[in-house]
């Protein structure tokens, strides 16, 4: 079965390449042909026939992601998350790596997650890089020591533990900076999810500052349709947060990057707040043509995004059926599916051990439970063991 599924998965992306048989309807998907303005932005390298032609790779993967097969028995799209890290018995690739990059291309995937935090010490030297830990430890450097006390220069020259925690000594194992993963995924037609994170930091804006910079340094290299990003924030909001510290006005980046929002990040977030965030991206993103993807959270089977509910007159099976009903052709969900990393659950943020994901209240852990949901074959996953999910359903592709 891993053998086929090695053997198959690199296909998927060819099978949604540009269609130029019909020069409007150049996408052929999900048993149709569609215009690629029908669900990007026009500005978008993908939004038109000739961008899709010139990246059909790129454009190709995201396709499948903006354009989801609902009459099939599943569709369901896996996300590496952090890469594809920690195979061959905890001794693979290591985590927010180009080796875990390179892994997941190599297993069929051109769309990858990612953590960006920022290093130190000052403003005019900090750049982006890959990475979410608050200590050192989990690149075999000093327990007291975080990103924000090392220059860019300093900091890749360390490299992250591999999954059984062993030091790496891999070329392609060390802490990169995002502006190397960028020109990687342009030279290989990858979309970079890139989740701003703040370990360690107490300065003022730093997910602004994440979210504005990675943008920079996607505009500088030419790499816009490389990148989408994931955001807890309304769109307003973030808009105001970003600005600041964007090179120049939002007019000149707008459209041409995608977005992910974080819509129920927590337990806390109930339908009100979350369904009018949703409503807040949608509406400011031309009907979500600059969206990929709404990050939902189920939670278990009694929380309210799990269950049916009623909004405006209208029934949905649940949140996922809402995001679904955003569009003509249907929204996509993304959900987080938190995997166990080792026998110890999972390391957080100080590099520590712990269980999360499969408590009475949050099932995420657990992946059956995750594609149980309704419509919960139809969704992306956000995933350590995409294998794991690839195995559990037959997609239509």
């Amino acid at each position: 079965m891993k053998k086929l599924i090695s053997i198959i998965t690199p296909l998927f992306s060819l099978l949604f390449l540009p269609n130029f048989s019909n020069a409007a309807n150049c996408i052929s998907i999900a048993g149709q042909n569609i215009d690629p303005s029908s669900i990007y932005d026009s500005r978008h390298q993908c939004g038109t026939c000739a961008g899709q032609a010139a990246k059909p790779a790129l454009c190709g993967a995201i396709n499948r992601v903006m354009v989801p097969y609902w009459s099939a028995s599943a569709d369901l799209v896996t996300i590496p998350h952090r890469g594809f890290w920690g195979r061959s018995l905890g001794k693979g690739a290591s985590e927010n790596t180009l080796a875990a990059a390179k892994a997941a291309l190599n297993a069929g995937h051109r769309i990858i997650e990612i953590d960006a935090a920022l290093t130190g010490p000052s403003n005019s030297m900090r750049k982006v890089f890959l990475g979410h830990y608050f200590s050192m430890s989990a690149a075999g450097g000093p327990a007291k020591t975080t990103p924000h006390h090392l220059t860019p220069a300093e900091l890749v020259k360390f490299k992250m533990r591999k999954r059984d925690q062993s030091l790496s000594f891999d070329e392609d194992d060390h802490l990169p900076l995002l502006s190397e993963l960028l020109t990687w995924a342009m030279e290989n037609q990858v979309l970079l999810m890139i989740d701003p994170k703040t370990p360690g930091s107490t300065l003022a804006h730093e997910h602004d500052r994440i979210i504005a910079y990675s943008l920079n340094e996607a505009r500088t290299l030419g790499a816009l349709a490389n990148v989408a990003i994931k955001n807890v924030n309304r769109h307003n909001w973030t808009l105001i947060g970003i600005k600041p510290y964007l090179d120049g006005p939002f007019s000149d980046y707008d459209g041409q990057f995608l977005w992910s929002p974080i819509v129920n990040k927590s337990m806390a977030f109930e339908k009100d707040e979350t369904l009018a965030s949703i409503n807040s991206w949608h509406k400011a993103t031309q009907n979500s043509k600059q969206v990929i993807t709404y990050e939902t959270s189920l939670y278990n089977p009694t929380f309210w995004a799990a269950t049916p509910f009623v909004e405006q007159g209208k029934n949905y099976l649940n949140l996922i059926d809402y995001v679904k009903q955003l569009t003509p052709l249907g929204k996509r969900s993304a959900v987080w599916s938190i995997d166990p990393v080792g026998d110890k659950g999972t390391l957080d943020r100080e590099y520590r051990w712990k269980f999360s994901g499969n408590s009475d209240k949050d099932k995420r852990g657990n992946p059956f439970r995750n594609i149980s949901y309704e419509l919960g074959r139809h969704v992306v996953i956000n995933t350590d063991r995409p294998d794991w999910y690839e195995q559990m359903v037959v997609n239509p592709y």
